[in-house]
């Protein structure tokens, strides 16, 4: 299982305007995977935090009891500059 978050992106944006982005993830939730608030975390990655925020995304998919302790997961982060793939942690 992969977990892939990227630079350069809206969510890093949305730091400054986390309402907005908010809004944003529900509709989207509710559009594409037909589920309500909470289904998404759709919270803004902090300027510097982009490899943090992939580790704990890791660390809820290693959490949920929906994926098997024998799933390997790995956290990414892809330089949208230069297309290339960072490993940042595996779970």
């Amino acid at each position: 299982m992969l977990v892939i978050h990227h630079t350069d992106c809206g969510g890093q944006h949305a730091a400054y305007h986390p309402a907005a982005l908010l809004e944003h993830g529900k509709f989207l939730s509710k559009e594409t995977f037909g589920v309500g608030e909470g289904g998404i975390n759709m919270l803004p990655i902090y300027p510097g935090m982009l490899d943090a925020a992939v580790k704990d995304d890791v660390q809820a998919l290693r959490g949920n009891p929906r994926v098997k302790s024998t799933t390997a997961i790995y956290g990414l982060v892809c330089d949208t500059a230069t297309g290339k793939l960072r490993e940042v942690c595996r779970g």
